[in-house]
């Protein structure tokens, strides 16, 4: 079949987004302890069985090596990829509130799981575990180990991570939750380019887990003393100095050479015609306009 692996990927995408949408409704009706375990059930299957089902098929003739080197996990690398996964979750929340606040919706709207800090209790490290690490390992594995390495191989390294940003924010299956996770897709997706690794970007997303996990509490716990009139000015704040610390970490990076070049791929119209206008992949573009705008799943 011409253009295997982009159909592949179509059909893995299309089986990601079903399994979280499924997850989603089941996960409403279970109770505070059953529903960490769910989040945590949900996250692995919704993302490591597309995994497999886009690695397995091209085990022979195109094989798909995740990039999971640990070779350039030095400190200054970890300590890079915190300022990241800070910057970006300031950046990405102050993005999702404007989105809010221009619809006319309430925080809860940025809230996937629809759990409240309430529900943590006595479950406090299974809730971290299951909203902060599991999550991060096993979305970068499949966004940016796989699916990144596929469209790297029709598009070039610009387009690519491009791609794999919109697919994330797709995922989150919100329109209210688009431009703060596509933000964040961006960014990993050049770690791991950067670094050929994906763990760079697992560190950043685990940043940014535990940052809305955070959020989720204080909203919860302090609402009600008016924080809001000063929450999104700390917020900008917090993100202009990490954003500063990110930009100067970055300069180093970019003036010791130790950033590789964009790849060229195809001439984008085609490389956009072979990853998207498969019948999968616009199975899942179809899915997620579904329940983002029609709302009829």
């Amino acid at each position: 079949m011409k253009n295997r692996s982009a159909f592949l990927a179509g059909v893995s995408l299309f089986c990601c987004f079903c399994l979280l949408v499924a997850s989603g409704v089941i996960g409403g009706w279970s109770s505070k302890g059953l529903r960490a375990w769910g989040i945590l059930v949900a996250e692995v299957l919704a993302f490591f069985l597309p995994t497999v089902l886009l690695i397995l098929p091209l085990r022979r003739g195109e094989p798909l090596k995740i990039p999971v080197s640990t070779k350039r996990l030095s400190f200054p690398t970890v300590r890079f990829a915190i300022y990241i996964g800070v910057a970006v979750s300031f950046v990405s929340f102050l993005l999702n509130l404007a989105c809010l606040q221009l619809f006319g919706q309430d925080i809860a709207s940025m809230n996937p799981a629809s759990f409240r800090s309430s529900d943590i209790g006595s479950y406090f490290f299974l809730y971290l575990f299951a909203i902060v690490v599991v999550p991060a390992v096993v979305e970068e594995i499949y966004l940016r180990g796989a699916l990144l390495r596929v469209f790297s191989r029709y598009a070039g390294t610009g387009l690519s991570i491009l791609l794999a940003a919109l697919v994330f924010a797709m995922l989150h299956g919100s329109l209210y939750n688009f431009l703060g996770p596509l933000v964040g897709g961006l960014l990993f997706g050049w770690l791991t380019f950067v670094y050929d690794s994906i763990w760079p970007a697992v560190i950043a997303h685990m940043v940014n887990n535990l940052f809305y996990l955070l959020i989720l509490w204080f909203t919860d716990a302090f609402s009600a003393f008016g924080i809001w009139s000063h929450f999104p000015s700390v917020c900008v704040l917090l993100a202009l100095v990490f954003t500063y610390l990110s930009l100067c970490a970055a300069e180093r990076l970019f003036l010791t050479g130790r950033v590789p070049h964009f790849a060229q791929g195809q001439h984008g119209l085609a490389a956009v015609r072979a990853l998207v206008m498969n019948p999968a992949s616009l199975a899942f573009v179809a899915a997620f306009f579904a329940k983002t705008v029609f709302g009829v799943i």
